[in-house]
């Protein structure tokens, strides 16, 4: 089982069900934040703490070894650049899918250990300060993945994660221009994956960082909510495994 302990920020899953679906659970927070206790923060201003828009920083522990983890799911590009606030926004999402959505920020390279986490709702873009702790630090965009996920509403529901845009004006999320949508993920055992929507072919990815970092870019074709089937092979038997499933919103 995966907790939101030293990768705590990247939504760790696990395949846990028969027919592969991915859940997750969450952990024990501090002062409202996803850091557990036992998880220092970073000593300094750009440690994770409270700030007015949520909890951010960099933390002191490696991260840990799962099955998946989750680290992006973003739609359109990420321009953080000459920018002291940027506006994170979702989409809608049908009350029968979620009870709640939460953000969370992941650094993608391996062991950078940064994390945002906060409330996020489609009626009310959240407002990312850069300057507390991104331009503090000289966090490149390349280096930062969002995503939201719905809160299940019990312990067997899987998660759904949602896409999220970011843009430099406050407004809800708008679906009207057609906008790729990247899915990062990390598994990593794996030297390969593949990937496939319902009714659609096979995609593989390779990890070119060596990190077991995977990018998939999703079709625009794909909206509402989607099952995406995967299967990985580990590095040193490149034999793709069982299928498993994200859950995820796209718009």
């Amino acid at each position: 089982m995966c907790v939101r302990t030293a990768a705590f920020a990247c939504a760790l899953v696990n395949a846990v069900s028969a027919a592969g679906a991915l859940h997750a659970q969450g952990a024990p927070a501090r002062d409202d934040c996803a850091l557990p206790k036992e998880v220092p923060s970073l000593p300094g201003a750009t440690g994770y703490a409270r700030r007015s828009y949520g909890c951010e920083g960099f933390y002191v522990q490696p991260q840990a070894s799962v099955n998946i983890q989750v680290l992006s799911l973003r739609r359109g590009a990420l321009e953080l650049a000459d920018r002291s606030v940027v506006f994170v926004a979702v989409p809608p999402v049908p009350d029968s899918l979620a009870r709640g959505l939460k953000l969370y920020g992941n650094s993608l390279p391996a062991g950078l250990n940064w994390a945002l986490d906060a409330e996020v709702r489609a009626d009310r873009p959240m407002a990312w300060s850069l300057s507390e702790v991104v331009m503090t630090a000289k966090l490149p965009s390349t280096s930062i993945g969002l995503v939201a996920r719905t809160t299940p509403r019990n312990r067997f529901e899987s998660p759904v994660w949602v896409a999220v845009s970011v843009s430099a004006a406050r407004g809800a999320a708008a679906a009207a221009a057609e906008s790729a949508t990247q899915l990062v993920v990390r598994i990593p055992a794996a030297g390969r994956m593949r990937w496939r929507a319902p009714g659609g072919t096979w995609t593989t990815v390779t990890d070119p960082n060596g990190d077991g970092r995977f990018v998939c870019e999703l079709p625009t074709s794909l909206h509402g909510h989607v099952t995406l089937e995967l299967q990985w092979a580990p590095r040193v038997r490149p034999v793709f495994g069982d299928s498993e499933t994200l859950q995820l919103f796209l718009w």
